[in-house]
């Protein structure tokens, strides 16, 4: 809807913007998200091609992961996975 491409984290209930692109995508097609994080970086990509490689400390240990979409957008997930990456 606004056009953007966002990462965020929740913390105590409180939301905070960690990175953010301007980017057009076709609403009417299924789009890939895959957020990567080693440590402290975190890297999103978006249909294949990587558009942002931030870092944040905010959380050191594994923990719960979600998705948020705003009150007046329609969304649809297919294929939810979360893996653990060994190295």
């Amino acid at each position: 809807m606004e056009d953007n491409f966002r990462v965020y984290y929740m913390k105590e209930g409180q939301r905070k913007q960690i990175a953010n692109i301007d980017l057009k995508a076709d609403p009417k097609k299924w789009h890939e998200i895959e957020i990567i994080m080693k440590g402290a970086a975190i890297t999103a990509s978006l249909d294949g091609k990587q558009y942002m490689q931030v870092e944040d400390s905010s959380f050191s240990a594994a923990g719960m992961v979600g998705l948020w979409i705003k009150v007046d957008a329609a969304a649809a997930f297919d294929d939810f996975i979360i893996q653990e990456i060994k190295e």
